[in-house]
């Protein structure tokens, strides 16, 4: 990637001539580097250059009163802390935003900039100094430089302040591009939250995660942090197995990849462990852990073994499974649905039947198979209208969910539009009349009375 850099300058006091601030010594905490220099925006540009990301376009941006007279003067400064006067180009003539209008019309200027500085498809980083200028220019231009990521024209690199204060050198000069970072992780916590996709989140981990692992295991200047970057490995590894599993309608193995990416950490420790690494992301931390524990196995799993032998079925493990058949409904995966929610009533059949180690076993699927078919309103289950009410009731929605569910995965295969909003609905209704009879309790489930009474 190449870098480029916008320096705001501001109009200054007429009592300091040429440039209109005071000589200041700025100090970047992080390395230590310092520089004395006239504009804070020198200062960053120096230690992009320390630290091997010199910027190969530098642009100034000032209302033109501001800039009026500045130029030469700029140019000199620029030679006096030994800095390329090459890679400096024309500026950027803002003016005070006074509408939404306004602010935006710079935007196209700053979209050809990063275009001319794309290399090999990737968009060049953006570093902007917001020390000068009036402050509505520079407290603007983040949501500019935001809004340009979002759409790819280019990565955020550091939004700098020098935060100057007369008689007190030196300045620190402060990074603020972390809480725009918040804001792209809160938008990958939440795109999880919603959808169960991982990828900005797998992102923004690849993006930091090298910078990171220098500063933890490499040069050790943060290695009290250690603990706190493997805590956001485990969320992000654990959104990852979820981003692969929901798709695929596979509750089981979802729960089993979620829990073991997740292990027995805690929304607490996780959340106190980012708040360390990245400030302010503690409660992302806690919101991600939540997300990515919702569809996670609640009992102990064992790490080794079969399937059936780690899994055993019990209470949460219908809810868990039902919280996913309303998940994947309200998303609009009315066939991951369908299909859940009648393995799902199998399954709280063998639950009543007491076949919680024993319950993924094929000859016991299809007994509970089977003893449900029997009390349907088909053809083959005569006995239908002389079952007790509530069996009727059960057998009434067995047989419209795996009809529908057969009507469901042939679609593709018959004439005839399939209804998508149509079949959210009558599934919402489905998962009411289920949560109605799974209240009965086991006594209902066990199909007492049923032609199949086992």
């Amino acid at each position: 990637m190449t870098d480029i850099l916008l320096i705001n300058l501001g109009k200054g006091s007429t009592a300091l001539p040429p440039l209109g601030y005071d000589r200041t010594v700025y100090r970047f905490e992080e390395d230590g580097f310092e520089l004395e220099t006239v504009v804070a925006g020198l200062a960053l540009w120096k230690h992009l250059v320390h630290t091997s990301s010199a910027p190969v376009s530098v642009r100034f941006a000032a209302t033109r009163e501001a800039w009026e007279g500045k130029e030469k003067a700029i140019r000199e400064e620029v030679a006096a802390v030994g800095l390329d006067a090459a890679a400096l180009g024309p500026p950027f003539f803002v003016e005070i935003p006074r509408s939404i209008e306004g602010l935006w019309s710079v935007l196209p200027h700053l979209e050809e900039w990063a275009e001319q500085h794309r290399e090999d498809g990737e968009p060049p980083v953006l570093h902007m100094d917001l020390t000068h200028a009036w402050r509505a220019i520079p407290i603007s231009q983040p949501w500019l430089a935001l809004f340009l990521q979002r759409i790819g024209f280019v990565e955020i690199g550091v939004m700098g302040y020098g935060a100057y204060v007369p008689n007190q050198p030196p300045a620190p000069y402060i990074d603020l591009s972390a809480v725009m970072g918040l804001a792209e992780w809160a938008a990958g916590v939440r795109d999880f939250e919603r959808y169960g996709r991982a990828g900005t989140l797998r992102e923004l981990m690849d993006g930091q995660s090298q910078r990171w692992t220098r500063d933890v295991f490499v040069t050790g200047k943060k290695r009290d942090l250690e603990g706190a970057l493997t805590y956001l490995r485990t969320l992000v590894n654990a959104a990852k197995a979820m981003e692969a599993f929901l798709p695929a309608g596979l509750p089981i193995e979802l729960g089993l990849e979620a829990r073991g990416a997740l292990g027995s950490s805690s929304g607490e420790d996780l959340a106190a462990g980012l708040e360390r690494l990245v400030p302010g992301m503690g409660p992302l931390g806690e919101r991600l852990h939540r997300a990515a524990s919702r569809f996670a196995w609640r009992g102990a799993v064992p790490s080794k073994g079969e399937k059936e032998k780690r899994a055993r079925l019990d209470v949460g493990e219908i809810e868990r499974e039902l919280d996913l058949v309303e998940y994947w409904t309200e998303l609009g995966a009315v066939g991951e649905a369908l299909r859940a929610l009648r393995e799902l009533m199998v399954n709280r059949v063998l639950l009543a039947r007491g076949m919680q180690t024993r319950w993924l076993c094929p000859e016991n699927r299809k007994a509970a198979e089977s003893a449900l078919n029997s009390i349907r309103p088909t053809k083959d289950s005569p006995c239908y209208s002389s079952l007790p009410d509530r069996l009727r009731t059960l057998g009434g929605l067995w047989h419209e969910v795996c009809e529908e569910r057969n009507a469901f995965a042939h679609a593709g295969m018959k004439p005839g539009a399939v209804r998508v909003r149509d079949k959210k609905d009558r599934l919402r209704g489905f998962i009411e009349r289920f949560n109605e009879l799974d209240e009965q309790g086991d006594g209902l489930w066990k199909l007492r009375g049923s032609p199949e009474d086992v």
